[in-house]
């Protein structure tokens, strides 16, 4: 069993599993369990880890009992270490099922080299996976990477948004499916390296970016939940903060539920009174008499104290990543690039003129060039000198992990120990959903 789901009973979840009503408990971060029917469905489970090589820390933590194991399927909603857990995957009873959306070969092709079996849910198609119980999947139109879906029966239902940012137009065609969301789970916080990692930039222009695209995914989310029209909203996917301070750039931008609550209160958002601050263990539930309305048991919090709980949590956490020395990345460098070579040719995006530069840290750095437009692959003293580029410029560890085929360039993203100078300085989503997909 691991240590991945310790041996010990949570409260919340007996209280959740003591009824049969129809709705819903929050594990924490992305996951939830989802009642229908009598049947369970576990959407995003993560065991007892730190993704992306510790660098992130559930906090408040999950919900983390081997009852989990025993629900009737499980759904996974992307690739990202804070959704799919192969390790707690592998955990579960062959018998259960697994479903993804499909539409993301990436995606299918990781569960494949992970050996583990799943079942696909086409997208924007009403698909049955039990008894009564039915869900509408809908895929982010550009990034290749995210998904999310509602799942209903005749008396409830509930949208799992996760990361996934869809489209107002893809939003709007499953809501056209439903007759009423009770519960929406959705995204507002702006989890990202852009704009703090960014080189050759000014600082107050940095600044005011992250202050632009803060707002701007708060917005979304408040969107979002218009467009849902749901019930009840809770604030989704903002319960992973950066291991090393509460005060840190990353972790100021990562907002939490609350933040989200009161934001939606002071613009304000249609329906206010609809967003609740829900973290691990907070129920929803809906019984089945006619006319029932929802039960909802959520613990009060304030920020503050939120805050202080945080940080504790971050200065007693035992697993912080090393600080590796840069000579130890020399040691570690392949003469062999066939396997990003086949990953690049496998990847249906083309080629580009483009190059990607991943440098190592220390006076004597390590240097790999990937050419986009002839998928040619090499360790080099000097760069070619060609535009366009991007240009990563990793910790000593990150750069061991990806030489030696432990991550992606994904992963190192995901561990945010990193710097990138882009030349020139532009957004082109053709090139990052390939840095995402392929490298």
């Amino acid at each position: 069993m691991s240590d991945l789901l310790p041996a010990r009973r949570d409260a919340d979840l007996d209280a959740f599993l003591a009824s049969e009503d129809d709705g819903l408990i929050y594990i924490g971060h992305a996951s939830i369990l989802v009642r229908l029917n009598r049947k369970t469905f576990l959407f995003d489970p993560v065991g007892y880890s730190s993704p992306y090589f510790n660098c992130w820390v559930f906090f408040p933590p999950q919900i983390l009992d081997r009852r989990l194991l025993k629900v009737d399927a499980v759904i996974v909603s992307h690739c990202h270490q804070d959704h799919f857990d192969v390790e707690l995957l592998r955990l579960f009873p062959k018998t259960t099922p697994v479903f993804i959306v499909g539409g993301r070969p990436a995606f299918e092709q990781a569960f494949i080299d992970a050996g583990l079996a799943f079942r696909v849910i086409p997208p924007e198609v009403a698909v049955s996976i039990a008894e009564g119980v039915e869900v509408y999947a809908v895929l982010h139109e550009s990034n290749g990477i995210d998904a999310s879906l509602i799942i209903k029966n005749d008396n409830f239902s509930a949208y799992h948004g996760n990361d996934n940012y869809a489209s107002p137009e893809a939003l709007r065609r499953l809501r056209a499916r439903v007759d009423h969301v009770d519960v929406a789970c959705v995204p507002f916080a702006y989890i990202h390296w852009y704009p703090f990692l960014l080189d050759g930039v000014d600082d107050a222009w940095r600044a005011d970016e992250a202050r632009r695209l803060t707002h701007l995914y708060l917005d979304i989310g408040l969107e979002q939940a218009e467009i849902l029209d749901a019930t009840i909203v809770m604030p989704f996917g903002a319960n992973l903060v950066y291991y090393d301070d509460v005060n840190s750039v990353m972790n100021r931008a990562v907002l939490s539920p609350l933040d989200f609550v009161a934001y939606a209160h002071s613009k304000p958002a249609p329906h206010p009174e609809r967003f609740l601050p829900m973290f691990a263990g907070d129920r929803v539930t809906k019984p089945r008499a006619a006319g029932g309305d929802l039960v909802v048991d959520v613990k009060p919090r304030t920020d503050a104290a939120f805050k202080a709980q945080m940080q504790a949590h971050l200065e007693a956490n035992p697993a912080r990543p090393p600080d590796l020395d840069a000579r130890s990345v020399r040691a570690d460098v392949p003469t062999d690039f066939t396997w990003l070579q086949e990953r690049l040719r496998r990847y249906p995006g083309g080629r580009f003129a483009h190059s990607i530069r991943l440098e190592g840290p220390g006076p004597d750095p390590v240097k790999v060039e990937v050419d986009l437009s002839t998928f040619d692959v090499a360790v080099v003293d000097d760069w070619r000198g060609v535009e366009p580029y991007h240009h990563f410029r990793l910790e000593a560890e990150p750069m061991a992990h990806w030489l030696q085929q432990r991550v992606t360039l994904e992963g190192v993203i995901g561990m945010r120990r990193f710097r990138l100078e882009r030349v020139p300085d532009r957004y082109d989503p053709q090139i990052l959903a390939l840095i995402n997909n392929a490298l």
